[in-house]
């Protein structure tokens, strides 16, 4: 449960968040079923806007789950969702959570975990660093280098926020992002190393520093 797949990207977009992945949770604070969880580096929800997409424009998407797996994963969240809150162990509510998420880990899970689904992701990792090397004007060694580096499943265009030139380059622009800019007897070179000791920032072999989406 709560694993992060990869569920579909939206074909020929500029959009960063055009790689959709989904978590299907389970049970919840002791009281209710989360499910479906449509997600990626930069946003979680937007299930309403991803069911949309698919039905109106499912043909957009580059996806092994066909409308109608779609449809039936629609219909499990809906029914979990039915289920509401204060849901005692044991219960029939409780009971009738659990077949849902054997249902779904039967049918939708099994198919996103599938090599069918491993080679389409891989497929469209590679289209991803693709576009971060033009994006940014980084190397292939390089793009390689971020996205082993990111430190969550996610592997497209929106893990990389923005990419510093050089060490001093970083911390001119973000000593004005923390509001830094105008204050007296500031070390710029400690507040540099410290942002590096973060998981956030990442400094390349080429001196160039990126900064994650977490």
């Amino acid at each position: 449960m709560e694993k992060v797949l990869f569920l579909a990207k939206e074909k020929n977009s500029e959009d960063r968040d055009c790689v959709k992945y989904m978590e299907f949770k389970g049970f919840e604070c002791g009281h209710y079923f989360s499910g479906l969880h449509i997600v990626g580096a930069c946003f979680s929800g937007f299930e309403k806007e991803f069911r949309k997409l698919v039905e109106e424009n499912y043909d957009n998407l580059e996806t092994i789950l066909t409308k109608e797996d779609f449809k039936k994963l629609f219909e499990l969240q809906d029914e979990i969702k039915a289920l509401g809150f204060g849901i005692e162990k044991d219960s029939d509510k409780y009971k009738r959570g659990i077949e849902i998420i054997n249902e779904y880990e039967n049918t939708i899970e099994k198919r996103l975990l599938s090599k069918e689904n491993k080679d389409l992701f891989n497929k469209i990792i590679e289209e991803e660093k693709e576009y971060v090397a033009k994006e940014y004007g980084l190397s292939e060694i390089e793009v390689d280098d971020i996205f082993d580096n990111y430190g969550q499943d996610y592997q497209d265009r929106a893990i990389v926020g923005c990419v510093f030139k050089d060490f001093d380059d970083m911390i001119e622009n973000e000593k004005w992002a923390y509001g830094y800019e105008e204050q007296d007897y500031f070390d710029d070179y400690a507040f540099g190393y410290d942002l590096l000791e973060s998981e956030d920032y990442y400094q390349l072999e080429s001196g160039k520093i990126v900064f994650y989406s977490y």
